[in-house]
């Protein structure tokens, strides 16, 4: 399912550590890595980086020795990576720079592929939760590095809960209108649905609590809209256990959120979800209906529309209510061509279904968009039901 699910699951091989390296966001650095930039333009900090790229060359020509299995399973404590720990542990011991950690975080998961027996014993000096400042910025280094450049693994995930219960607890309240993908927290999100849908973080479980009770609305909101874009850019079937879980989310989300409250943009970006594919017409359908009926508007509105004039073809009763709902923020001066069209065939469907309440419904919804102005072309609609004009 995309990325998200037939990805990353297992620490990564070498090549893709590679592959990873040459995908990095520079251009975020400076906003939210500061430590991880600064670890690069200095002496020790390239040569930290330099050791782990040594550790995969080594782990390398283990894979090639007709004992690599062995070899493999002894991690650190064999003799070709022996030094590397040597090496590693006396920065945790006596550095002195913050940004160093920084460098420990990006390469966490690869630890763990060389020695997840290591990576556990040290993972407290990596990720420090003293109450000193100096452990909180080497956390923060070590963290903000990590959620930010690396995948989330299985693994590793399980490893690291206490860290993601900490991200968790810290997440700050937030006034932005919108959630940049490069954010450290919208990272966090992120790596939690992944958790979540595999399975790996339950829904009655202390960490997604804990996140929904803590993560401001804008981030809410974007959980629905990346879950939603990874549905609709899927390239395999999603399985049945992973599309139970996400629909229990939704309907959990909704079932907890009040109409009329600020905490209804949270459930807008549902039209990504709607226009996926991959969620059974059965469940989504009615699903939409739910959150308009809370939210009065979903996005992203040009598909959508896009969607419910397909489903008018089977079923205009169903698609004209969902457009009813919608009517107030769709507006007139915005919306593109294709758009219109889109609502036409809606209302032309609804307006000549056989169905006299199917009729009454759309001439509601015609009227409704005549009262907001800008919509004259859809009096030949009413002519054609016989309905009189706008």
């Amino acid at each position: 399912m995309g990325t998200w699910v037939t990805r990353a699951r297992v620490t990564p091989s070498r090549r893709a550590m590679s592959a990873w390296l040459a995908t990095l966001p520079v251009s975020s650095w400076r906003f939210h890595s500061l430590a991880l930039r600064r670890a690069l333009n200095t002496t020790r900090g390239k040569a930290l980086h330099a050791i782990m790229q040594y550790a995969l060359w080594v782990r390398r020509t283990i894979e090639q020795d007709p004992n690599s299995k062995e070899r493999i399973n002894n991690g650190f404590r064999d003799e070709a990576l022996r030094k590397v720990a040597d090496v590693l542990e006396r920065h945790l011991n006596e550095e002195k720079a913050v940004c160093m950690w920084a460098v420990y975080g990006q390469w966490f998961p690869w630890l763990v592929m060389l020695d997840s027996g290591w990576a556990q014993s040290h993972k407290a000096e990596m990720f420090p939760q003293g109450k000193k400042r100096e452990d909180l910025k080497r956390w923060q280094a070590a963290w903000n590095a990590y959620v930010l450049y690396c995948p989330m693994y299985d693994n590793v995930f399980r490893l690291l809960t206490d860290e993601y219960l900490l991200a968790v607890k810290r997440l700050g309240d937030s006034t932005k209108e919108r959630v940049e993908p490069t954010d450290p927290e919208a990272k966090l999100a992120d790596h939690l649905m992944v958790a979540y849908w595999r399975g790996l973080a339950p829904r009655e479980g202390a960490l997604l609590r804990l996140f929904y009770e803590k993560a401001p609305v804008t981030l809410r909101r974007h959980v629905f809209t990346t879950v939603g874009q990874s549905l609709r850019n899927a390239k395999e079937a999603v399985p049945g256990d992973m599309k139970g879980r996400l629909q229990e989310l939704v309907e959990w989300r909704a079932a907890t959120i009040t109409s009329g409250t600020p905490d209804v943009e949270e459930l807008t970006s549902f039209g990504w979800w709607f226009v996926s594919g991959p969620l059974d017409r059965d469940w989504v359908l009615p699903m939409l209906k739910q959150v308009l009926r809370l939210t009065h508007k979903i996005e992203p509105d040009h598909l959508v529309l896009d969607r419910l004039a397909e489903v008018a073809r089977e079923t205009p009763r169903d698609a004209v209510e969902c457009l009813g709902m919608m009517v107030r923020s769709i507006g007139s001066e915005r919306i593109s061509p294709a758009s219109r069209e889109a609502i036409k065939v809606v209302l032309s469907s609804g307006i000549t279904h056989g169905d006299e309440e199917t009729r009454d419904a759309t001439k509601v919804v015609i009227n409704a968009f005549g009262e907001c102005g800008g919509w004259d072309d859809l009096a030949d609609l009413l002519k054609r039901g016989s309905c009189g004009a706008l």
